[in-house]
């Protein structure tokens, strides 16, 4: 893949597939998350949002056990991680009476897709150069869900237009690759830190813009970084350029 290619796809398997052992698992999860984020309306059972929330939380992170539980002999983390993925899909299962696939409703086949995709996202057990297959999955079962919530299980433009929008999310999370930026020191003021915090923390994407300002006025130049923060479009956790200013891989 060229640069230029990279700057104009939509297909976001060719895009992962030049990613492949070039980027982290972290990176890579908030992307998986962000694609079902995009479901919210389909996760009709409280143990999809649980998972949705554990899977950030542990990219960044932020799970950790009891001393207990830490000084147990089993893997707690791993088995918590592995009790949601597992649950997303017998919940999955029961979302409908009806023999599966053939006779469930357009609605049960969304939720299906929407909630196994949602447990997905805590996969652990994978290899590095395997993530980026799994980001693909989660992309894909996440627009096979948006398909049939269209109500047209037989046309694929609804789930077309979905991997065009996750397309975006991985220009949101990774940049331009083709050209790394650096932060420079100067520019990371505390009100600079202290805004791109707030905006990742609350998840205030609207306020990337007021970040571009703080970084003009600590003397940030750099026209990708600034035009990011004033484009439109959907930003998430993992925008490159939040975390850039706060130092996230």
């Amino acid at each position: 893949m060229t640069e230029e290619e990279w700057l104009t796809e939509s297909d976001p398997k060719a895009m992962l597939d030049y990613l492949r052992g070039k980027v982290g698992e972290r990176k890579l999860r908030l992307f998986m998350t962000a694609c079902v984020r995009r479901l919210g309306h389909l996760l009709v059972v409280s143990i999809a949002r649980e998972a949705l929330e554990t899977a950030e939380l542990y990219a960044d992170g932020h799970l950790q056990g009891t001393e207990q539980q830490l000084a147990s002999d089993e893997p707690w983390l791993d088995n918590r991680l592995y009790a949601l993925e597992r649950g997303c899909t017998l919940a999955a299962k029961g979302l409908s009476n009806a023999e599966w696939p053939r006779d469930w409703r357009d609605s049960e086949m969304a939720a299906y897709y929407a909630t196994v995709a949602a447990g997905d996202c805590n996969r652990t057990s994978l290899m590095p150069d395997q993530w980026t297959g799994q980001a693909n999955w989660i992309s894909e079962a996440s627009s096979d869900a948006v398909n049939y919530a269209s109500g047209n299980r037989n046309s694929d433009v609804a789930k077309v237009s979905e991997r065009h929008a996750h397309a975006w999310l991985l220009f949101d999370i990774f940049g331009n690759p083709f050209r790394p930026i650096v932060a420079d020191p100067a520019w990371l003021s505390p009100t600079v830190q202290s805004i791109a915090s707030a905006i990742y923390q609350d998840r205030a994407f609207d306020r990337l813009p007021i970040l571009a300002d703080a970084l003009e006025e600590a003397g940030c130049t750099n026209a990708d970084v600034l035009l990011h923060c004033r484009q439109p479009g959907e930003h998430v956790r993992g925008c490159w350029v939040v975390d850039l200013v706060l130092g996230k891989t």
